[in-house]
C-alpha cells in the first residue's frame, strides 16, 4: 500500500518525513517540493499511472486528493498543530528567515496585521479538505508561498476535512504529542526508530516577541475552522492511543530512549537526511 504523507506548514512533519526516508527505499519515495508546491504537485498528479504505481511514499506540502490519481491502494497520514502556536511560529519564521521577496509581507507587518490581512487562514482545514487554488506557474518568485492555502474556507469545508480524516487517514498525529505520534507510527507501520532529534527550525524568540492573550484570541478567531479541526483530530488521536494503549506504552518508552541519542547520532542523521533528500528530489524530477 502506498502512503501519502500530507505535511501541513509549520508542524513537526519534517521528522516524520526523515523517518520515512529511512524506512522506505529512496527509489520509491516521491517528495512534493516545499519550495515549489504548485509545480511539484501538478507535475506528479500528471504522471502516467505506470510511474505512479511504483511509488511507495508521497510526502510533502500538498492538498488532500492525490489518491484519486493513483492506480494502487493508498492511505494518508498527517500531523496537525495547535493553530494558535502554528500561526505564531509561522509568522516569526517568515519574518526572520525566509525569502526576501516571497515573505516581504511578514517582514513589514505586525503579528495582528499579518493575521488579519494576509489571505491565508485555516490552512490545515483547507489542506485536509483538498482545497486547490488553480495557478499556472511562470516565475516562482512572483507568488507568495502561502498562496496554495488562500482558497475559501467555510463550515462545509470543515465538515469535508473531518470526513476525510475519519475515512482516509491511518495516522493522525499531533505536534504537541509527538512522541505518542511516533509510537503509533511504529505500531501501525512497523517503523524502526533507533534515534531521533527534536530541532527548532525557526528563530529564537525573545521577550519582545511574547504574544498577549488578546492576540491569541484574535488568532483563534481568524482560524476558527482550524481550531475545530484540531479538536476533532485530537479526539481521533485519543481514540487511537486508547485502542493500542498497551503497545503505545511500550513503544513510547522506546521512542523516548531514541530521543536521547547524543551528538554523534545527530550529526549522522543530518548528513544522511541531506543526501537522501537530494537523491529523492533528483529522482522525482526525472
Amino acid at each position: 500500500m502506498t502512503v501519502i504523507f500530507v505535511h501541513p506548514p509549520k508542524t513537526a512533519g519534517s521528522t516524520i518525513a526523515r523517518i520515512m526516508d529511512r524506512e522506505y527505499n529512496p527509489l520509491y519515495i516521491c517528495n512534493i517540493d516545499g519550495r515549489f508546491y504548485y509545480w511539484s504537485f501538478e507535475r506528479i498528479s500528471g504522471w502516467p499511472k505506470e510511474r505512479l504505481a511504483k511509488i511507495k511514499v508521497f510526502k510533502g506540502h500538498m492538498p488532500f486528493g492525490l489518491h484519486t490519481f493513483l492506480p494502487q491502494p493508498s492511505s494518508y497520514i498527517t500531523i496537525l498543530r495547535d493553530p494558535v502556536n502554528r500561526t505564531i511560529s509561522e509568522y516569526h519564521y517568515r519574518k526572520h528567515l525566509r525569502h526576501p521577496i516571497l515573505d516581504r509581507d511578514a517582514k513589514t507587518l505586525t503579528l495582528e496585521e499579518y493575521v488579519t490581512t494576509v489571505p491565508y487562514n485555516n490552512p490545515q482545514t483547507k489542506m485536509i479538505a483538498g482545497i486547490r487554488v488553480p495557478y499556472q506557474y511562470h516565475f516562482y518568485s512572483v507568488l507568495s508561498s502561502y498562496n496554495l492555502y488562500t482558497g475559501p474556507c467555510t463550515a462545509e469545508t470543515l465538515e469535508i476535512a473531518k470526513a476525510n480524516l475519519s475515512q482516509y487517514f491511518s495516522l493522525i498525529g499531533l505536534t504537541e504529542r509527538f512522541d505518542e505520534t511516533l509510537a503509533l507510527g511504529k505500531i501501525l507501520f512497523g517503523w524502526k526508530i533507533p534515534f531521533y532529534i527534536s530541532m527548532k527550525q525557526g528563530p529564537k524568540l525573545t521577550k519582545k516577541d511574547d504574544v498577549s492573550p488578546r492576540q491569541r484570541s484574535l488568532i483563534a478567531e481568524c482560524h476558527q475552522f482550524d481550531m475545530e479541526l484540531y479538536r476533532f483530530a485530537a479526539s481521533l488521536f485519543d481514540e487511537a492511543v486508547a485502542k493500542h494503549a498497551e503497545r503505545v506504552s511500550v513503544e513510547l518508552d522506546s521512542v523516548r530512549h531514541a530521543k536521547n541519542s547524543g551528538a554523534m547520532h545527530w550529526t549522522y542523521h543530518r548528513i544522511g537526511a541531506m543526501f537522501r533528500r537530494q537523491f529523492i528530489r533528483a529522482h522525482c524530477a526525472i
